[in-house]
């Protein structure tokens, strides 16, 4: 995606990550995957740095459904964004404050639509399935690099 500041925003790769944490040695190895990608696709562009590579978590549900609703007397949440990213997690969120504020909303009727996240197996094998998953997905879109 080209930004209005005339930056280049790529998004790419996604990694088992179950302790939420990574080392600098991790971090390095995204940055070259970052780079690697980037020329791949603007090999004319080698020459250009990058001001920012960065990565982040996101939370997926097996059947792409989200956990979204009142959880407790005062616990409200909106998670599983699953990768769709930016236009989900907004609609979660207003769908979330309008529930809070005990506003009806078309938004809330959207997410209760959505249905909700089932159970995930507990590791190690929610770990085999996700690196498999994974794999998969990277031989399916192999040529997009």
């Amino acid at each position: 995606m080209y930004t209005r500041d005339h930056r280049i925003l790529i998004r790419q790769h996604v990694a088992h990550a179950p302790t939420l944490h990574s080392d600098v040695g991790a971090r390095e190895a995204i940055v070259r995957r970052h780079r690697q990608l980037f020329l791949s696709r603007f090999p004319a562009l080698q020459d250009l740095p990058f001001a920012h590579s960065w990565s982040g978590l996101i939370s997926v549900s097996r059947n792409g459904a989200p956990l979204w609703g009142q959880f407790g007397a005062d616990l409200y949440a909106a998670l599983g964004c699953n990768g769709a990213g930016i236009s989900k997690q907004t609609m979660a969120g207003k769908a979330l404050a309008d529930l809070v504020c005990g506003v009806e909303s078309p938004w809330g009727e959207q997410m209760r639509a959505l249905g909700t996240a089932n159970y995930l197996p507990p590791r190690p094998l929610l770990d085999l399935g996700v690196q498999g998953y994974l794999w998969k997905e990277r031989l399916l879109g192999a040529g997009e690099y």
